[in-house]
């Protein structure tokens, strides 16, 4: 995802860029140091988020978000030393309310949420550093992944990308209830799944809308036939 830093302090915007910079889906996409070069910022290079200072010279967090017609508005993550806007601030329907100064547990948090409502929002994307490059794939358009040794492999509409980061991290930023595991390296869309064939010895094949057959371990056998089931009822 792409992230706007917003502050007035040089060592806040510093501490947040060193935090977003270890985090392999995340890319800094700029830096304002008051409201009015933030509300332009957010305009010009879209962010999908922001993380915006209450208050700074110019024009308030607060302000820059009230500036923005709705369609305009990235996801927001408001920071502050006083909790006195925490009202405020989730009127505005923040992600988030950073008061100053979080520690690194709070900030993981926080971006987790980040994750999570990214992938939730119509026309979703996953975001991964690929080749040392950030990476946008459509959620929509994802067949199945599989662990390359450090590495993810992501099949798409036909086209296979290669992700610098693990599958157990991945993982965690697909949309609830939409995948599931068939083997220790291997998640599958559910929605994407056309036939299961038996392989003996509890074993199977899950066959894909695409044609492609892929291996079901028995040992996630049934967890993926409970998922299957559900996201079949859903």
């Amino acid at each position: 995802m792409r992230i706007l830093i917003a502050d007035d302090e040089p060592l806040s915007r510093l501490r947040i860029r060193a935090l977003l910079e270890t985090a392999p889906d995340v890319l800094v996409a700029g830096e304002a140091q008051d409201g009015i070069a933030a509300e332009a910022l957010i305009r010009d290079l879209r962010p999908d988020a922001v993380f915006l200072d209450i208050q700074m010279p110019g024009a308030s967090g607060l302000d820059v978000i009230d500036g923005l017609a709705p369609a305009e508005r990235p996801l927001t993550v408001f920071l502050t030393a006083f909790d006195q806007f925490a009202v405020r601030a989730f009127e505005a329907e923040a992600v988030d309310y950073l008061l100053k100064p979080f520690d690194d547990v709070r900030f993981a948090g926080m971006l987790e949420r980040l994750r999570k409502r990214l992938a939730a929002r119509p026309g979703a994307q996953l975001s991964a550093r690929s080749r040392g490059r950030l990476t946008r794939i459509d959620l929509a358009a994802i067949d199945w992944l599989a662990a390359a040794g450090d590495y993810v492999e992501v099949h798409a509409e036909g086209r296979t990308h290669l992700l610098d980061e693990t599958l157990a991290g991945l993982s965690t930023r697909l949309p609830a209830g939409a995948f599931a595991r068939i083997h220790r390296s291997t998640l599958v869309r559910l929605d994407r799944v056309r036939a299961l064939e038996s392989a003996g010895h509890g074993d199977g094949v899950v066959v894909l809308s695409s044609g492609e057959r892929l291996r079901l371990s028995r040992r996630y056998r049934a967890a993926f036939l409970a998922a299957l089931s559900s996201s079949t009822s859903a």
